[in-house]
């Protein structure tokens, strides 16, 4: 789901069969008003910081380590 196009037209002929914005627009509210009732991550940024925090599975490679 996006929320992308303000133009109902537009957003018609870009994503035709979905909702109109104003509905998208709702739905996104009431998904963050649900989100933070129970404390669950949801922006951008609680995401990046929850994700920052978990362990590395894979260490970082470079282009060099492929050096022979």
């Amino acid at each position: 789901m996006s929320l992308t196009i303000a133009d109902e037209a537009l957003s018609k002929k870009l994503e035709p069969g979905v909702c109109n914005t104003r509905r998208r627009y709702e739905l996104m509210k009431m998904f963050h008003a649900e989100c933070e009732k129970r404390g669950v991550p949801h922006t951008p940024d609680d995401c990046f910081r929850y994700t920052s925090k978990l362990p590395d599975k894979y260490e970082q490679m470079s282009i060099f380590d492929l050096e022979g």
